[in-house]
Order: structure tokens, then sequence, then C-alpha cells
């Protein structure tokens, strides 16, 4: 276990609210607001109450589980399931509320199909918004060095957005369905502040910092525009990696086309962001397989 025996998991959403805040996103703006809601509306404190008026107390992280059921093997070919959003070590927080999908399994898949004779190819089998910025880039590198020896496809039937585009755009094709959601390549951070509220409520927070950056994001301190610059010229520099990362696979994707915005895969052809069209996933296995066995 990872965690401090004093700590527990749900003692707040304090923790996971800051999460979200304080760090950039790789994922749809849709699906962001749909976390921050969920964890506005979700009352801890009930999950916790015991009926006998004490609290439960939930480690405030699992077991590691480095293969995680993530990899598995059909006829020669290892598919890899990425479902939901991606990220760090979630925790059962973020696996419960949002269904996430952990890197690090993900990642010790890709390894275990990497060194395995059985597997001649990988499918990337992808349903996700996207993720946590932290993580993307090495795992969408852990792909392409695994296409390096084996033939690599990532395909999606529902939507690959932004951190699983990051890392799907890594394989040697993609191929999704008419009615999927590709694309998504742009970068989310949001900085709340509640000065305003507390003034209402007459409570007064003063905050002391050393550096002019280090206070930038707190939700008591308003954002001077050094720390407004700062902050977006973070989010710029990883969306320019982002681009270059999409880029450097060959793929002619225009400009306009790596805003931010999604698309249909119909769409997302005609943009060049995949490599065609199929209707299910057995065809792209069928198109994984006649190259790789």
């Amino acid at each position: 276990m990872r965690n401090d025996p004093g700590l527990t998991r749900f003692d707040t959403t304090a923790a996971y609210v800051i999460s979200l805040f304080s760090q950039p996103w790789l994922i749809t703006d849709e699906f962001f607001s749909a976390m921050c809601k969920i964890t506005e509306q979700f009352d801890i404190e009930k999950l916790l109450s015991k009926s006998d008026g004490t609290r439960a107390a939930i480690p405030l992280f699992e077991d590691e589980n480095d293969d995680g059921g993530y990899l598995k093997v059909e006829n020669g070919i290892g598919i890899i399931a990425i479902n939901g959003p991606i990220v760090k070590a979630p925790s059962l927080f973020e696996r419960l509320l949002f269904g996430a999908t952990d890197m690090d399994a993900i990642s010790a898949a890709i390894e275990d199909a990497g060194g395995r004779q059985d597997v001649k190819g990988v499918l990337l089998d992808i349903n996700s918004p996207g993720g946590t910025v932290v993580g993307t880039p090495e795992l969408a590198q852990a792909v392409r060095s695994l296409a390096t020896n084996k033939y690599v496809y990532a395909f999606t039937d529902g939507m690959m957005a932004s951190a699983a585009y990051w890392i799907g755009s890594q394989a040697d094709a993609i191929y999704a369905t008419p009615s999927s959601r590709v694309g998504s390549v742009g970068v989310l951070q949001t900085v709340t502040n509640h000065t305003d509220q507390l003034k209402m409520r007459g409570i007064s927070v003063e905050t002391f910092a050393a550096g002019k950056y280090k206070s930038a994001g707190s939700p008591h301190m308003p954002l001077t525009d050094e720390q407004r610059a700062m902050i977006q010229a973070n989010v710029d520099e990883i969306h320019t990696d982002f681009k270059a990362a999409v880029l450097a696979r060959g793929r002619q994707i225009p400009p306009e086309a790596m805003e931010g915005q999604d698309f249909t895969g119909k769409n997302a052809a005609a943009n060049g962001m995949v490599t065609g069209l199929v209707q299910s996933r057995s065809r792209a296995i069928a198109k994984l397989s006649g190259r790789a066995l």
C-alpha cells in the first residue's frame, strides 16, 4: 500500500477538488464540467456515516495491481482496453465516480504485450474523453516504442479525445467508427477564486507566500497578470508538445483541426486524424491481423 495509515480516502472531497483545479487536463470540456458537478454534489459525509454514528475509514490508495486485467490476447492480437478518464494512480473516488483508468496499469499492459511471443500485434481499444497531463506523454511514448517492434493499431467506437488521442496517435494506424468522437487536441486548466464568496460570508483569508508565482491558483487570492501569463504559457507549451507528438507520426492534420475541438469519426478521417473508418471493432482487428499475423 502507498498510503499513510493515518489517512483515509474520503475524509473530505477537498483533496480531489484541489486536484481538479490545480493542474492542467487533456480532456473534453464537457467531461471536465461533469466531473466538477459530480464532485460538488457528492455527499461524502453520507457515504462515510455508519449506523453507530462513527465514520468509515477507506484506504487512500488501493493495493497495486500491475496488469489490472488490461491486456487480453485473442488469436495472436493483444487487446488493451482504455476506458474512461486516464489518470496516473487514480483514487477509488475517481474509479467509482468517473470510471477512471490507471495509466500505470496501461503502461504495464503495453510492456507485457511487447515482451510476449504470442502477441503479434496490439490493438488499443479506446473509449475515453482524455485525462491528466501528468503521465500522458510518457504513456504515448510507450505506445510509440512498442510500435517499433510490433504493429499497433488504435480503435474507437466511442471517444478518443485529448489525452486518449495523444496516446492513440502514436499507433501505426487509427481506426474509428463513423459516429465516434475523435480529436480534442487541446489543454484545459481552470482556476477558481472564492474571495467574493468568502467576503459575503464575513470570512477573511490572508495568504502569505514567498515568490510571485507561489500563490498562483490559490482559491483565496485573485491571480495577478504575471500569474495568468505563467499559467497560460504552461498550457500553451503542453498544447505545442501535443500537436508535435501527433504530427511526428506523419499525420497530415491541418492546424485549424487541432484547436481543442473534437470531430465525428467521419470528419476526423476527412481531417487526417484517423487512418480510416470501420464499422466495428472486429473489422479493426481484422485489419491488424492482416498486417501482424
